[in-house]
C-alpha cells in the first residue's frame, strides 16, 4: 500500500494528529510525525489481492515493526488500526 505521508501530501492534508476509526468503532489517534519518521503504510492489498473485511480490510495502518526495533512497543500496536472506515486529520 501507499505510504501514509505520501497519501496526506498528495491530498494536501496537514495536521498534527490522524484520528483513525475502524469498522467496530475502535479509534486511535496517531501523531502525523509517525508518518514522517517511519514508513507507515495504508495496506489495501495482500499478495496482490485487495484486503477484505475478513482479512483486516478495506485498509490497515501498518508500521514496519519487524524492521525498526523502536516500534516494538505496545503503543504502535494500538496505532495499527485495521478495517479502517474513516481517517480525520486535525
Amino acid at each position: 500500500g501507499p505510504l501514509m505521508r505520501d497519501l496526506l501530501a498528495h491530498a494536501g492534508i496537514t495536521g498534527e494528529t490522524a484520528l483513525v476509526v475502524a469498522l467496530d468503532k475502535y479509534e486511535s489517534e496517531i501523531p502525523t510525525t509517525d508518518f514522517k519518521k517511519f514508513p507507515v503504510i495504508a495496506a489495501i492489498e495482500l499478495d496482490g489481492r485487495k484486503l477484505t473485511v475478513r482479512d483486516k480490510g478495506p485498509a490497515w495502518i501498518v508500521y514496519p515493526r519487524s524492521d525498526v526495533q523502536e516500534l516494538d512497543d505496545a503503543i504502535y500496536e494500538t496505532r495499527s488500526v485495521w478495517q479502517i472506515v474513516d481517517i480525520a486529520v486535525k
